[in-house]
């Protein structure tokens, strides 16, 4: 427990996936959804005043960028695999 000292545990709050995911749910299966979440802050009240500004954001995005567009476009080309395997199937 924190101030006990112990050391402090981080853990991962995601507050709008989960009722994305719910509302979804109605028009598509599990396997259809796909949330990807870049963590911008820590959910703590000892954050620096500039964690909630546009610059701070950019900064986070920036640093995140390759990561994520290497993960798109990794999902890309399993889809188009899918496809791909998907067509030769039906034209034998």
């Amino acid at each position: 427990m924190p101030g006990r000292g112990t050391e402090e545990k981080e853990i991962l709050v995601d507050m709008e996936a989960a009722a994305i995911y719910q509302a979804g749910n109605y028009y598509y299966a599990p396997h259809q959804m796909l949330f990807l979440k870049v963590v911008t802050d820590h959910g703590t009240t000892q954050e620096p005043q500039s964690a909630g500004s546009g610059e701070h954001f950019s900064q986070i995005m920036d640093r995140a960028a390759e990561e994520v567009l290497t993960f798109i476009r990794q999902l890309l080309t399993m889809q188009e695999k899918k496809q791909q395997a998907g067509e030769y199937a039906g034209s034998i």
